[in-house]
């Protein structure tokens, strides 16, 4: 049996929402969720979870949006808690 490997960026969204709360617009605010992505992509990650909070205190749903574009992973989980369900995030970003 093989490992597989997943990488949740959570946490890279999570410095930036520290660093640059209520300024995500800024050029400036890193470090960004797609391209953490894309590094897991690049170092052959299996899957990448991108876990979108209710609160929106981490990931915020265009994070979402933009790894769904532009990563081509065989796995993309989306965790979400919140007002709008699971499965309601799921069917936005067609997945």
């Amino acid at each position: 049996m093989s490992l597989l490997l997943g990488v949740n960026i959570d946490h890279v969204a999570t410095l930036r929402q520290a660093r640059y709360s209520g300024m995500l617009d800024s050029p400036n605010a890193e470090p960004s969720p797609l391209e953490a992505a894309k590094d897991a992509q690049e170092g052959d990650a299996d899957s990448i979870t991108v876990h979108v909070r209710g609160d929106r205190r981490h990931m915020q749903e265009q994070d979402a949006f933009e790894i769904r574009d532009q990563i081509k992973q065989p796995q993309y989980h989306i965790q979400h808690l919140g007002r709008v369900s699971h499965l309601e995030i799921k069917r936005l970003l067609n997945l």
